[in-house]
């Protein structure tokens, strides 16, 4: 997943903030992103409410007309994604994210985002532990070329030993630079790897070293019959263009093409967690650096909104709960701060701090976790009640600045949400929330019990 960058705060403070952000943001892209006038906000849900359709052959469309837009996104969300995975071939998902650019029997290697590029486009993908998802952005009367080229690569992709080869080494160079040389990325995965013990959320996206050397040519051979059809797919287009169009194109370039095997479904449930995990990251950092884990529902839960409310008063901004006591009051904290991050199955609530030079280990993580605990006990104020409303509405109308903004909000809702409609209903579940919805939660999930808490050691103090 892409991270947009941040600017250069101005203060001591907005640094420290803007650092507690970027944690944030790597967190997100581990575990696995000049606009016309928009309407009152009354209207802002419409932008988000599809046409639909669904071919014979199970292929989904959803289509979101937007005549002002200057540019069309065409994404195919495939439903595959890390939790399709089976010990043994942990990483292979993300591997098909490099081996789809391969090309197919009627396109060259890498000839795929060349074409793009060479009509004023741009294109990538990205794989997360539910979906994977390629995109690209283009001028709306090249949208042919769009499906024509996921097409061919959905059909007649070319899977060869030398391809493997090639892309295994890549596979393998991104996680040495992204996990093994990066602490807090150790972190991330021994968290979901102690945090999960039945569910395949417990390895990670990129996949342990020893199956990415394992993989054969049938291994993935077998796994792209079986995913990467379109009985596994939906595409979701967004732009100025028309709901019919759209699916012309679908049933002329997809609608020939065959449904894949039957997937293996993922069945196991992961069991009730009955009490607190921990686990310790020796590693070259510069300060120790807590991490807790608190399981909570899918997203597809009434809750989610009220999460992301408690997200947002405890780690959003500078005055934020999190913020205030640890960075700004205690002066015990280089950062701190949280994010929720929802899956099909029971997700993650994350909540972090780093400690700073000389201050007490112990004193940060029973900081981190009381002030955790209060919101549960007292509640919110009606002001961080109207902040965090604030927030979540700003951050809904920003996010609908572009197509691929809608295109990605929807193809979330409907795959990892389970209801595409829901993408639409995001303002109005977030407007609803209470304060007793927010103890409610806090008390629910944000509990001993439920968290898995790693910390990052410094190797030079490791003794500590």
């Amino acid at each position: 997943m892409r991270v947009s960058g941040l600017g250069a705060p101005a203060t001591a403070r907005a640094k420290r903030s803007a650092r507690s952000a970027g944690f944030a943001a790597l967190l997100l892209c581990l575990l696995g992103t000049a606009a016309a006038p928009r309407p009152a906000a009354a209207a802002l849900t419409d932008l988000l409410v599809p046409q639909e359709a669904r071919l014979k052959n199970g292929l989904r469309v959803l289509t979101l007309e937007d005549p002002t837009a200057a540019v069309a996104t065409f994404q195919v969300w495939y439903d595959v994604g890390s939790r399709n995975e089976r010990p043994g071939i942990t990483g292979i998902t993300h591997l098909f994210e490099h081996l789809m650019f391969k090309g197919s029997k009627n396109v060259g290697a890498e000839e795929h985002t060349r074409l793009v590029q060479s009509v004023g486009g741009v294109d990538n993908a990205f794989t997360t532990w539910d979906v994977t998802v390629y995109w690209a952005n283009v001028p709306p009367d090249q949208l042919e070329l769009i499906a024509r080229l996921e097409a061919e690569r959905m059909s007649t992709l070319r899977l060869t030993a030398e391809n493997l080869k090639s892309e295994r080494k890549v596979v393998k160079e991104e996680r040495r630079y992204r996990v093994e040389d990066n602490p807090i990325a150790k972190a991330v995965e021994e968290m979901t790897a102690v945090a999960y013990v039945a569910h395949p959320y417990q390895w990670p996206t990129l996949g342990w070293m020893s199956d990415l050397d394992a993989l054969t040519l049938a291994d993935v051979q077998d796994y792209y019959v079986t995913h990467y059809a379109p009985d596994k797919a939906t595409l979701v287009v967004c732009g100025p263009v028309t709901h019919a169009r759209v699916v012309g194109l679908a049933e002329k370039y997809f609608g020939k093409l065959k449904p894949g095997k039957p997937a293996p479904p993922v069945s196991t449930v992961e069991p009730e967690q009955r009490g607190e995990r921990r686990a310790v990251v020796n590693a070259n950092a510069q300060l120790p650096v807590v991490i807790a884990g608190y399981k909570i529902p899918p997203d597809s839960s009434a809750d989610t909104p009220a999460l992301e409310v408690v997200s947002r008063i405890l780690s959003q901004g500078q005055s934020s709960r999190l913020y205030k006591k640890l960075v700004y009051e205690d002066q015990t904290a280089l950062f701190a701060g949280g994010v929720a991050l929802g899956r099909k199955n029971p997700g993650l609530f994350y909540a972090f701090a780093a400690v700073k030079p000389g201050k007490d280990r112990a004193q940060v993580e029973d900081t981190l976790f009381a002030v955790i605990d209060r919101l549960g006990r007292d509640g919110p104020t009606e002001e961080e009640m109207g902040k965090a409303k604030n927030q979540a509405e700003s951050d809904f109308v920003f996010g609908l600045e572009t197509p691929q903004n809608r295109a990605d909000a929807l193809g979330n809702a409907a795959l990892i949400g389970g209801d595409a409609r829901r993408a639409g209903r995001k303002l109005e579940d977030i407007r609803a929330v209470t304060a007793e919805d927010v103890k409610r939660v806090v008390t629910a999930y944000l509990v001993r019990d439920r968290r898995t808490v790693v910390w990052v050691v410094p190797a030079e103090r490791s003794g500590s």
